[in-house]
């Protein structure tokens, strides 16, 4: 066997360059159409992109970040939730309804649109876990209840937040509105948990074993147990 050969078993095969691996990133494509959409939108709207209607748009898309990163979680572990727009829309009435000094106060008023909001998510969670409805269908229903219950809570009229929730939502810092920096360190908290810590590689690790057993039957080996730091007694099997 020449030196020749033995070098050529070693080299790894179709080997990509740096500059096609950085494209294959679903982050890297991302980036290039958000910047192909700013190159492109003063053409059609003069003033699209300026200092005030950026300043205008990150508190509205710091909301929509807050809510796709839920909806990533949900479609992470094979489930899809439809029932976002009525939860939020809850959510909001009920601290702005409620949130007053003379009513239940803004802390209590939050509190409580959290656990009732997160009431509906775990309901229509165990629905689809014990009865193995379709998430689709369980969450349609989730919102129309959503819904039902905006009716009955606002009466068919609108409400006004507190002037401290309301300025607090219109701060800035460093000349940034307070709500696109939260959005952004929950992305970054969101993408630490799921990339670095063992919590993330479990959740990954059950994806990827509900999607093996879906299609082969097969199970995971000792090695994902390793991989993951989950023992192999907590995988759940089949009967």
């Amino acid at each position: 066997m020449t030196a020749t050969t033995v070098a050529a078993r070693e080299a790894p095969a179709n080997r990509r360059s740096a500059t096609a691996e950085l494209l294959s990133w679903p982050g890297t494509r991302a980036l290039i159409a958000v910047l192909a959409l700013f190159a492109v939108s003063p053409l059609f709207a003069t003033g699209s992109v300026s200092r005030i209607a950026l300043l205008s748009m990150l508190p509205f898309a710091a909301l929509t970040a807050t809510v796709a990163i839920g909806q990533t979680l949900v479609i992470q572990q094979g489930g899809l939730d439809l029932s976002i727009p009525g939860a939020v829309t809850l959510a909001a009435l009920i601290v702005a309804k409620f949130g007053a000094a003379d009513s239940w106060g803004l802390t209590t008023a939050v509190l409580v649109a959290i656990l009732g909001t997160s009431l509906f998510g775990m309901l229509s969670g165990l629905v689809v876990a014990v009865f193995g409805l379709p998430p689709l269908v369980v969450t349609i229903a989730s919102q129309a209840l959503l819904v039902g219950m905006v009716q009955a809570v606002s009466g068919g009229f609108g409400a006004q937040v507190t002037p401290q929730l309301s300025s607090f939502a219109l701060s800035r810092y460093g000349g940034i509105p307070v709500l696109a920096l939260f959005a952004v360190a929950l992305v970054v908290v969101v993408h630490v948990v799921l990339k670095l810590t063992r919590v993330g590689g479990a959740s990954s690790w059950w994806v990827r074993t509900r999607t093996a057993r879906a299609t082969s039957g097969s199970r995971a080996g000792p090695t994902s147990s390793r991989r993951t730091g989950w023992p192999a007694c907590w995988r759940p099997s089949r009967a």
